[in-house]
């Protein structure tokens, strides 16, 4: 079995026997007159530097990113921040100027350059990402300070990154949080975390829901519905990798939460209203894809990409989650 990643005319090949990797190259050369190949225990693919120096171990670090990003700022980093982002990030000022629009585009520039970063290798700061990819459009000064705080923390820790291990049979765990309410519109935000087994993060998410929710039960249930995607496309790539089929757990800490996605229909009037198509959830539990379990939520490592957590609780779970 051979799994190849292809992103235009870059590719990652591996597999667990080497013959297969070497017959695979073989047969690129056949079709392709000239490829550049890279191997060893260090590889660098698409600006994340991937290090499988150590046994059972690959550690995921974009920290040239980082760097070149914030030689761009040089003069304007003169403090570090321990969080990257203070407790009110997601609240907008209205009264706050509009950038010019060089600066406007400088900012635009930036948070997409720190949302490629977030989603491959840093996963700390992708809670004040994506909220600032929000305001591209409109950016304000507020908003600038705000991008500026992001830097602030990777000035700070610039070499921060992700190690995966996987542990007893890989298997899949997926924390989904919600944070009922936080946004100006009255809109809750969504957090996930999906990690390989108890050794790293694999895949993590932050947004803020379409819907209003009237509680956070349905806040919560809206997460569970829309984070669902991600936790099966990993639960089959890992079997895909040839691990036995074994069900995904999903971590929640709203039991009424639990109750409504295993019994897949409302409990009470105040949630009829809910589209249905949050209840598939249930469809995989009674197909075995999926099992809904209770965690507490000091370990909801969800609950990071749902607000801005400051002191050692921000320094609590983004230790758990870079592992």
């Amino acid at each position: 079995r051979v799994t190849i990643v292809v992103h235009v005319d870059d590719l990652l090949i591996w597999s667990r026997d080497r013959r297969a990797v070497d017959h695979t190259i073989a047969k690129l050369q056949e079709t392709y007159s000239k490829i550049t190949l890279h191997e060893g225990p260090k590889l660098d693919y698409l600006g994340i530097e991937l290090d499988l120096s150590e046994r059972g171990a690959v550690y995921i670090s974009a920290e040239h990113l980082v760097r070149e990003t914030l030689e761009q700022y040089q003069e304007q980093l003169r403090f570090k921040a321990k969080t990257p982002a203070l407790p009110d990030v997601f609240v907008i000022d209205h009264t706050s100027h509009l950038l010019s629009k060089e600066r406007q585009k400088a900012f635009h520039s930036t948070v997409a350059k720190l949302l490629y970063i977030a989603k491959h290798g840093r996963p700390d700061i992708l809670t004040a990402v994506a909220f600032l990819t929000t305001r591209v459009a409109k950016t304000t000064e507020e908003d600038e300070r705000k991008l500026m705080r992001v830097l602030q923390y990777l000035f700070k820790y610039p070499a921060l990154r992700v190690r995966i291990t996987g542990g007893p049979g890989s298997l899949i765990k997926a924390y989904i949080d919600a944070s009922y309410a936080v946004h100006n519109d009255g809109k809750s935000h969504s957090g996930i975390v999906i990690t390989v087994g108890d050794g790293g993060t694999v895949h993590v998410g932050s947004r803020k829901q379409k819907l209003v929710a009237k509680s956070s039960t349905e806040a919560e249930l809206i997460a569970l519905g829309d984070e669902m995607s991600p936790v099966l496309f990993a639960k089959h790539f890992r079997e895909a990798q040839g691990y036995e089929i074994q069900p995904a757990t999903v971590y929640q800490d709203n039991q009424s939460t639990i109750t409504l996605a295993q019994k897949g229909r409302s409990t009470s009037h105040r949630t009829r209203h809910i589209a249905i198509r949050y209840f598939f959830v249930k469809d995989n539990i009674d197909r075995g894809d999926i099992t809904v379990e209770y965690r507490k939520t000091e370990d909801m490592l969800g609950d990071f990409f749902t607000k801005p957590l400051q002191g050692e609780l921000f320094r609590k779970m983004r230790d758990n989650i870079l592992n």
